[in-house]
């Protein structure tokens, strides 16, 4: 587990944008369960698209031209706060992540 420093970078591959975390459009059944997955390691996140493109065609939410190089790597920037608790499960609070 990392600890997250006050002005930290995460990132979320997708095949859009997101600017706006939303948790209710997580879903069930997800390796660490419900929730809005990110990474500190922009490698990751990068070798990720793949993956993000692969599924976002599958579903029908791109077409079958929509290129690995189309794929997104949101980045959001910590600011920690007395009201914000984060825990090795995900961020309990997500006001303190804020799109970069």
């Amino acid at each position: 587990m990392i600890q997250l420093q006050d002005g930290d970078l995460l990132y979320h591959t997708s095949y859009l944008e997101i600017r706006n975390i939303d948790l209710s459009k997580g879903k069930r059944g997800l390796d660490f369960g419900k929730g809005f997955y990110v990474t500190s390691s922009y490698e990751q996140a990068f070798s990720y698209i793949p993956q993000a493109v692969r599924k976002a065609r599958r579903l029908k939410r791109v077409p079958e031209t929509f290129s690995n190089a189309e794929g997104v790597i949101n980045v959001y920037r910590v600011h920690l706060d007395a009201n914000v608790l984060f825990s090795d499960r995900g961020c309990c609070k997500l006001s303190g992540i804020h799109k970069e």
